[in-house]
């Protein structure tokens, strides 16, 4: 992947850090001390189920957008293009048998093919061309008229459709799953008020009518702008269009959904996604979260989002850095986050989870911090703080036994060159006496650094 920008890669520093001399029990036990202490499944069987979803929200704005001729035709090469990466995908995992995905399908995509499938179908594609020219008007006015209001995601998908088929004038080649994310983007952008953004939005809306003109460094980076979509604000990728960073932080944006389901089409590629500090948006954390097994960091904290964890977010064992923190997040946390080997952030005070804290968040040996508190976790009792504590002392007590003999054997071989040089020094010529003496005070150096290690 190319590396991130430095101007979109600079945050605050964080201050949650474990104090030197901690291994991971004895933090575990200090978050608990100091405590006090309705995820979504998408499946293909829930297809119908998203595409009647407009109908099930009476809070929505009712109007329906009707798809043009090329709106329903953009709509069906981005199906194939769908069954034509997801083969690839999967002929790849077949093929490659320690890939981290092999235990977790895509039924997510799955789903989306049938939600487009759908929207392809009820389109207005059988008329003839003059009901066409007719429907792209009505279709222009209408998507003018409801900008402002919240949309549903089948709205949301049909704006973004009618944006790549008649105003995206960015040439890019419809393969691979560069042209999937430029999609997914602009549903995103849609479906997440992004004409109400407070940096970067489409420069088409800001500015208009009652929509403020908002900061953004460059019209290159705004939202639906013509450059390639690896250059919009908060968005990075590769040179192939893919995207592997998506940070929609602090942009003032809605949603009662979570992200669209298009989401998920960035699952190959992407490796960072943060939404946190918008505290309009809602929803929970999908099921298909489990398909993003290339990511790294997950930050949703200072949001609105609840409900319980998906056991599928345990499966990601490349993630690092887990922030939840000041959300409305609920339920217990499994015992299947010991699954995940490489975290070294966890970050879930102030929500609302319940039950006991598993003890496998002490197994995790990259853990560097941990917060807890906060939450309504059952209080340890004294006598598992005993066990705790006993278990911390022959943890330590194991591992500074392996070091001493480490530093012992080190130390051995330490008087062994000095053994070797001395001899040496015994038969030494004038001219080799520089050397010879260098020599000798590297190995006193290295052996006092060992004696000294070893005394500590």
């Amino acid at each position: 992947t190319s590396p991130l920008p430095v101007t979109k890669r600079r945050r605050r520093r964080q201050r949650y850090y474990a104090p030197q001399g901690l291994n991971s029990l004895s933090l575990l036990l200090l978050c608990i001390f100091l405590s006090g202490c309705h995820c979504v499944d998408v499946t293909s069987q829930e297809a119908d189920n998203v595409i009647n979803s407009d109908n099930n929200d009476k809070t929505k704005l009712t109007t329906e957008v009707t798809l043009d001729v090329a709106s329903a035709e953009m709509a069906r090469r981005l199906i194939k293009r769908m069954k034509e990466v997801k083969d690839s995908l999967e002929k790849k995992k077949n093929d490659d048998d320690d890939d981290d995905s092999d235990d977790v399908g895509r039924k997510s995509w799955d789903t989306l093919i049938k939600v487009m499938d759908h929207l392809a179908s009820s389109s207005s594609s059988e008329q003839t061309a003059d009901k066409e020219t007719n429907n792209n008007n009505d279709t222009t006015a209408t998507i003018q008229n409801i900008h402002h209001h919240h949309l549903t995601q089948n709205e949301a998908r049909k704006r973004a459709l009618y944006w790549l088929s008649h105003q995206d004038t960015y040439e890019q080649k419809e393969v691979g799953t560069g042209f999937l994310h430029r999609y997914a983007l602009a549903v995103i952008y849609f479906s997440l008020e992004g004409d109400s953004w407070n940096r970067c939005s489409s420069a088409s809306h800001s500015g208009t009518g009652s929509i403020k003109a908002n900061d953004c460094p460059t019209d290159n980076e705004r939202y639906l702008s013509s450059a390639s979509h690896r250059l919009w604000d908060g968005v990075n990728g590769n040179r192939d269009d893919t995207i592997t960073w998506l940070d929609l932080s602090n942009r003032n944006v809605y949603s009662e959904q979570f992200l669209p389901l298009e989401l998920t089409l960035l699952t190959p590629t992407l490796e960072l996604l943060w939404v946190s500090e918008n505290p309009d948006l809602s929803g929970t954390l999908p099921e298909y979260m489990g398909e993003f097994q290339k990511l790294e960091s997950l930050n949703v904290h200072k949001t609105s989002v609840g409900g319980t964890l998906p056991d599928s977010l345990y499966t990601l064992r490349k993630l690092s850095s887990l922030r939840l923190y000041k959300s409305k997040f609920s339920g217990s946390i499994s015992s299947n986050i010991g699954n995940m080997g490489r975290l070294k952030w966890l970050w879930i005070h102030e929500n609302e989870f319940t039950g006991v804290v598993p003890e496998e968040i002490g197994k995790l040996k990259k853990l560097e911090g941990v917060t807890l508190h906060g939450n309504n976790f059952v209080p340890i009792v004294k006598e598992e703080v005993q066990e705790v504590e006993k278990r911390v002392q022959e943890l330590t007590h194991e591992e500074l036994e392996k070091r001493i003999q480490e530093l012992k054997e080190e130390l051995a071989m330490r008087k062994g060159e000095e053994v070797m040089v001395q001899k040496k020094e015994e038969a030494h010529t004038p001219k080799e006496d520089k050397t010879l003496r260098r020599k000798l005070t590297d190995v006193d150096e290295k052996k006092d650094s060992t004696l000294e290690g070893l005394n500590h």
